[in-house]
């Protein structure tokens, strides 16, 4: 008895197992985001660099720009500083990049003691080499962009949690190391770490930067253009002392003439990133009181105005060997960025439970990943998207006109890059005679605006995992536009009897209104009206949407505008129109039509008709066939079956018996 209960719980033990093996079976054990070390982050974009080496480059920026380390960090396992510290360059984009791609800069902890903002922006390159293959919205991206990504601008102040650099036995804030509204010449590019910043932006052409901070209420704030920008409307440190600390400071009120370009990134930022913790982005120019800014003047203002305001210096700083004169002195060019200060979350450092999975990268709950991390790639992922607006068929128009449809086109396009859509349309070309012809103009928003606000992202982060964002049967496509047309209507009768090759493009005109333009009638010497327009916005990213004349140039790197944005060129073919070709999809639809009135009807109603007496037909039979057996019938069968069952045991006996 006792055996037979421990075989018993043996077995049920053995279930138990196999069950618990069975539930676990499949899933892979979560990985969890935490705060990595300083060589943990340069092994790590080593290591990347040499996997994706056809997409990363990393280098040390003291040696590319011969600038001096600025101290001694932890190597690998070490507990004492004991390498010189270096500051690694991330550059990304499909090689080889062509000088006239948009170009985006991503800083990490600039403060040393806010060390989320090397995570995310270590995170952010792996993010963008590991699913390049995977994520067609990433693989555009990385197209089409040049992304300049710095985890640790800052890495002695990093590797020490400490906020500022040490700078010959002093504490130099780098946020505020830079020549703008600074009085003194020695006070500014003290830092190796501001001096990295400024040689980046002079060998460059940014269009957007993201700067991350934190101990703050979470805010994403854009630039005001420094205090030479609004010196008349500044206001007396009475009126906010607990922030101004007893500067003279900008209104509130008072705004850079890229405040509309900055305002609406910034907000279309927030809402991508979501919500964690119950925070959310508060959105703001840095002279807003409620943005709790510390510093009237940043780095933010300078990578902003700095080619354009008058307010700037030459530094002259003593330290680390001095700095180049000229390397202060600005062009119109370099420095036309449109900046932003994201305040991560209210901790310098918040706890490692709240950093999220990388599974959350897309995802809005805390239970599914979301965490400090996640939403802050999901906003630099957006920054780097709008750095240049692109247009793009979500269904191909073919190689071929069918013309056995009547010549029938159907048409779905989208924009993203951008939020308004002044205008948009389908331009055909007839190669052959150069013909052009549009469909109507329509008007509304981009893939991200025409679905604006948390209940159009969030039902496209419900259905996606991997934002898939350039196929139309991936997520609702309420902001895509559509044209049918046909196609015959629009085409010469000479070119429709020879045929032709056709070009087909999307086009459209985007966020016009950023670049704050105005429109004067005058008269020209001929006499006739002739309207100019002036543009008031000062930045790259405004600028090149809406002014054709809009050309800079630097160190072999450009910025050119247009008023329009052109899909890819699609090449069709229009074959010669014949009797045949015309009439055959008329006569092939007709014929279709007929069968299906003439037949199917009849065929419906005699399934109907005939479904219930085969179905009583078949029921009759078998209670029938059940009925002939009886009780008794039933009872001399079993009674047969036991006496051949003794018979065979009779059998078995003797056998054993004999042998």
């Amino acid at each position: 008895m006792g055996s037979g209960r421990r075989s018993i719980s043996g077995l049920l033990l053995l279930i138990m197992v196999f069950f618990s093996a069975e539930g676990t079976r499949g899933v892979p054990s979560r990985e969890h985001y935490r705060y990595l070390s300083y060589a943990e982050i340069n092994g790590g974009m080593k290591f990347l660099a040499a996997r994706y080496s056809d997409i990363i480059r990393v280098y040390s920026a003291n040696k590319e720009h011969n600038i001096p380390s600025p101290g001694l960090c932890r190597g690998d396992h070490s507990q004492k500083q004991t390498v010189p510290c270096e500051v690694l360059i991330a550059e990304l984009g499909v090689r080889p990049i062509d000088r006239s791609r948009a170009q985006v800069i991503i800083i990490g902890s600039i403060h040393g003691d806010e060390r989320l903002g090397a995570q995310i922006a270590f995170h952010l390159i792996k993010v963008l080499a590991v699913k390049y293959k995977q994520d067609p919205w990433i693989q555009r991206l990385l197209n089409t962009r040049r992304i300049v990504i710095v985890p640790m601008p800052n890495p002695s102040g990093y590797d020490r949690s400490m906020r500022y650099e040490e700078v010959e036995g002093e504490l130099v804030d780098p946020n505020t190391d830079f020549p703008i509204d600074q009085s003194n010449p020695s006070n500014c590019m003290k830092s190796t770490t501001a001096r990295i910043i400024n040689e980046l932006f002079q060998s460059s052409l940014f269009r957007i930067a993201v700067i991350f901070h934190s101990k703050k209420t979470p805010a994403i704030g854009y630039s005001w253009g420094g205090e030479g920008r609004c010196s008349a409307h500044a206001m007396n440190a009475t009126d906010h002392p607990s922030w101004t600390r007893g500067r003279s400071i900008c209104t509130a009120g008072y705004s850079t003439a890229d405040e509309l370009a900055m305002r609406t990134l910034a907000q279309h930022m927030s809402t991508f990133a979501g919500e964690f913790g119950g925070d959310s982005y508060k959105v703001g120019s840095l002279n807003d009181p409620e943005l709790d800014s510390s510093f009237p003047t940043t780095m933010v203002d300078w990578a902003y105005a700095g080619s354009f305001t008058e307010n700037m210096t030459n530094c002259k700083p003593t330290t680390n060997g001095g700095y180049p004169l000229g390397y202060t002195t600005y062009n119109d060019v370099s420095n036309r960025c449109v900046s932003y200060s994201v305040e991560t979350s209210r901790e310098s450092s918040p706890a490692e439970k709240d950093l999220g999975e990388p599974r959350g990268l897309y995802a809005r709950k805390e239970s599914n990943g979301n965490g400090h991390i996640p939403r802050n790639l999901r906003l630099s992922l957006m920054a780097i998207d709008v750095a240049n607006p692109y247009i793009f068929f979500l269904t191909s128009p073919g190689a071929k006109v069918d013309l056995t449809r009547g010549g029938v086109l159907r048409l779905k396009w989208s924009i993203g890059g951008a939020f308004e859509v002044a205008e948009t349309f389908i331009e055909f070309e007839i190669e052959s005679t150069k013909e052009k012809f549009t469909t109507n103009v329509q008007s509304g928003g981009s893939m991200w605006a025409q679905n604006y606000g948390r209940d159009g992202y969030e039902k496209r982060f419900d259905v996606m995992q991997g934002i898939n964002l350039m196929f139309s049967g991936s997520s609702s496509t309420k902001w895509a536009y559509s044209e049918t047309i046909r196609i015959l209507n629009y085409i010469p009768l000479e070119v429709q009897k020879t045929g032709s090759d056709m070009l087909v493009r999307a086009v459209a005109k985007v966020d016009y209104s950023w670049a704050n333009v105005t429109e004067q009638t005058v008269m020209a010497s001929n006499g006739s009206e002739v309207v100019v327009k002036s543009f008031g916005a000062e930045s790259h990213l405004a600028r090149s949407r809406a002014d054709p004349h809009w050309l800079k140039r630097s160190l072999g790197y450009e910025v050119r505008g247009d008023e329009f944005i052109y899909s890819d060129v699609v090449r069709m073919r229009l074959p010669p129109k014949t009797l045949r070709n015309s009439l055959y999809g008329y006569v092939l639809e007709l014929v279709l039509c007929a069968l299906i009135v003439c037949f199917v009807p009849p065929l419906v109603l005699v399934m109907v008709w005939r479904k219930a007496p085969a179905a009583n037909y078949v029921q009759r039979h078998m209670r029938r066939a059940m009925r002939t057996f009886s009780k008794k019938d039933i009872a001399d069968e079993a009674a047969r079956l036991r006496d051949q069952k003794k018979a065979t045991s009779k059998v078995d006996v003797s056998r054993a018996l004999l042998g």
